[in-house]
Parts: structure tokens; sequence; C-alpha cells
């Protein structure tokens, strides 16, 4: 009865009974037998009990979506060709083998042993390319020739039977979006929302292949945005903080009145704190946070999460934590480098050979990466005042297991800088002034 009450408390009576079917009927998707939610948390699937999967099969760690623990030489991940699920439910880090696509998709099939020398290269490449150009006719098959002759592998660890993906919870690149829709053959769509609002409250459409957005809001609620002067974010230029109302809004937090005032006004919006763009065919676009903000101490105000999406396209770069002091003018970092690539570039970059860990204690490595940071940045629009002045390399991934992630693969800010505040304190007694 507790149990009960405190769910109700939370969501209400109708959030799950409007989410849901609203969400349904966006990606109009039925199925004749029952599907199976392949990818860890289990949140809202798991409550309403719609696509459980057996319990051998679930897991709520870092579950490797396309580089399954199969031999690299057997077909595929055996569990999946076995029960061959219709539906997966994933998140975008799952998807996302590695920051740099470019080389991924190389590094993706090389692992299921299919473009091991240049030409098998090339073709993978042209035939993503092929396969893209079909997906903006509207065209969405896993019969075609590419299919046949450089897909079906990847398709075949899958189950082979794949009909719709769905991904949420943090944002998935415009170019592992593409190849995913190509290589897998199914329609892959995008949502936006939180758990405060019944999980989603927008959801890309049926034939809408475009990508870098995540479409119109559900029909069960209604989305706004609103002006964020500190940001420069405004109405008037389609840009702001996304509000959502309707009734797949939660009541508020239990027990906890001054919170929810503050997530959910007296007009009944909730306040995400993302900043989202309407885009010119009606689609909404994130392009920022608001909550994590912070000001410098020459007045100008910092959106890590923004530095930090950026910098996750260097070659180099696994993960990265941007911090700021509102005392300091510089902005500081701690950087996972990618354990795949890093070998390989260094020699590329500088002659350099040895282990994981002794690369990552070179101190010519390290500012190897970081003016490799800055070019990226300064590539992808960063003022200069936004630019890492410092960096510390880090070898163990941030992870749900070490306290580092949440279990929607989000940074826990505050323990991120507590755990490594030793370090972002002799970071800043070392950068120039």
């Amino acid at each position: 009865m507790h149990q009960q009450w405190t769910l109700e408390r939370f969501w209400g009576k109708e959030n799950l009974v409007k989410s849901v079917p609203s969400c349904i009927s966006v990606v109009n998707y039925s199925h004749e037998k029952p599907a199976w939610n392949g990818l860890a948390p289990q949140y809202i699937t798991d409550l309403i009990q719609i696509y459980r999967p057996p319990r051998a099969l679930r897991s709520e760690g870092q579950l490797q979506l396309v580089v399954p623990t199969a031999n690299r030489k057997t077909k595929g991940d055996r569990a999946f060709s076995v029960v061959g699920p219709k539906l997966w439910n994933a998140l975008p880090l799952h998807i996302q083998v590695s920051s740099l696509w470019l080389s991924s998709i190389v590094y993706l099939v090389q692992i299921h042993g299919q473009a091991d020398n240049f030409w098998k290269c090339w073709l993978l490449h042209f035939a993503s390319k092929r396969k893209e150009a079909e997906l903006k006719r509207g065209v969405v098959r896993r019969d075609g020739i590419w299919d046949r002759l450089v897909f079906s592998r990847f398709q075949d660890s899958l189950g082979g039977r794949v009909r719709m993906m769905l991904t949420g919870a943090a944002p998935v690149s415009t170019v592992v979006l593409t190849f995913i829709r190509a290589a897998v053959g199914c329609q892959v769509y995008e949502g936006y929302g939180q758990t405060e609002c019944t999980a989603g409250c927008t959801v890309t459409i049926p034939g809408d292949w475009s990508a870098g957005h995540v479409g119109p809001p559900l029909p069960c609620n209604c989305v706004k945005l609103v002006d964020v002067p500190e940001m420069s974010y405004y109405c008037v230029n389609n840009e702001g903080e996304v509000c959502v109302k309707g009734p797949n809004v939660f009541q508020g937090y239990l027990q906890d009145p001054v919170k929810t005032s503050e997530t959910i006004d007296a007009d009944g919006w909730l306040h995400t704190g993302d900043i989202g763009k309407w885009l010119p065919n009606g689609t909404l676009q994130i392009v920022d946070r608001k909550k994590h903000i912070f000001k410098m101490s020459q007045g100008e105000y910092i959106a890590p999460e923004k530095v930090e999406n950026v910098y996750v396209r260097s070659e180099a770069v696994s993960q990265v934590f941007v911090h700021g002091d509102s005392l300091q003018a510089s902005l500081v970092a701690v950087v996972v480098p990618d354990s795949d690539f890093l070998s390989g570039w260094t020699k590329k970059k500088l002659g350099l050979d040895g282990s994981y860990q002794e690369l990552c204690s070179r101190t010519e490595v390290k500012e190897a990466i970081l003016d490799e940071m800055q070019a990226v940045g300064r590539e992808g629009g960063l003022k200069s005042f936004e630019q890492v002045k410092n960096i510390y390399l880090h070898t163990e991934m941030f992870s749900v297991e070490n306290g580092l992630l949440t279990p929607t693969m989000k940074s826990k800010r505050k323990d991120l800088l507590q755990f490594f505040r030793p370090h972002i304190e002799k970071l800043y007694a070392s950068v120039p002034k």
C-alpha cells in the first residue's frame, strides 16, 4: 500500500496512461509477438510491464550494443541472435562505440570481421552512403544489395528482426544516428524528456529521417520556450528553456515542496533546465543546459556540458569533465583518453609507443591532447573563454560503478568535482597567469 501511494504521489494516476499511448501512437509501433527491451535501465518499461526482457538478458551496467562479448570470429552475440528482438530501447552511450565516428565506423565493422583491409573499409563507407541516400528517399529495408554484401552480419548480430529502435536519455550525434539507421535497416527514433514528465515529451516521427533534433511534442503535452537572459537565449529567436505541461507531468517531489516549487511554476509548467530551439520544420533541438552554468571571475557565463559536447569530438578523447571556478578566469578539464585510439594516435602525431598507462603519464601526450582539444573547440565555435587551459589525463572511465555517472549515463558533476578536486587545484596552480 505504501509503495502504491508513493508512486501515485510522484506521478499521479494519469501520467503513464497518457504518456505511453502517446509515444506508441507517434511511432506507430505494433507487434505480433512480445518485443524485447534489450538495453538497460528498465525505468518505465519495467514499471508498466510492457517490454520486459528475460532476467538473464537484462543489464543495468554498460552493455555494449555494437561490441558484443562474443568472440569476434563468431556471428555476433548469440543471445541476441537467439532472442531476435524487434524493439531496441537504447541509451546513446550503448550505441556510441567511440567519440570519433569517422574512425569508429571502421572500428565497428572490424570487430565483426568485415573490414580488415583498405578495400573492405572503402566498401563499407560506400555502402553506408548508398543506404543513407535510400533513407533520404524514405526507403527503409534490410534486403537490398548493400545489406547482403556489407550489413547482414551486423544485422544478424542483433537477431536479424529489429524493426524499430528508440534512443533517449542523452544526445546521439547526427553521424551515429544516420549510420545506425543505414546499418540496421530499421526505423530509429530519438526521444527527449525527463522522469518528471514520465520519460518522454517529444519524439521524432516516421518519415523524418533527418537528425540533430528530438522531434515535435507528444500529443499528450504542450512544450514552450522561456527566456534565459543570463545565457542570451530569447523566445523571439525561438530559443529558451524547455517547459512542459500536460497530464504526463508529475505532481511533485515526495515530501519536498520547496524543490517542487522550483521545478513546477504556478501555471503548472515543468521547467526542465534544458535549452531548446524550435527548428523551421516544427521540431525541437536541444542546444544547451541551464542548470549547470557557472560564472567566471571576468563575468562570463559558462555551460560546461556544451563545452564537453564539443571536446568529445576529438579523436583522442573518450570522456571529459570541464570545471570552472568563480575565482578563476579560465577553465580546466579532466580527460579520459580513448584507449582504443590513443596508441595509434600518439604514434601518428608524436612518434611515441607505449602502453595506455605509460602514454597518459607523459607530458608531451598531455600537451598534444590539449592542443587537439583546443583545435576542435575552435572548429566547434567555442569562444576563447570557453576553451580549457589545462587538463589532467585520467585512465579510468567514468561509470555508474565508480559513482561518477548516473544510471542514465549523465555526469554526476558534484561527485566528479569532489573526486578530482586535488587534481583540479593542481591544474589551476599551474595555469599561466
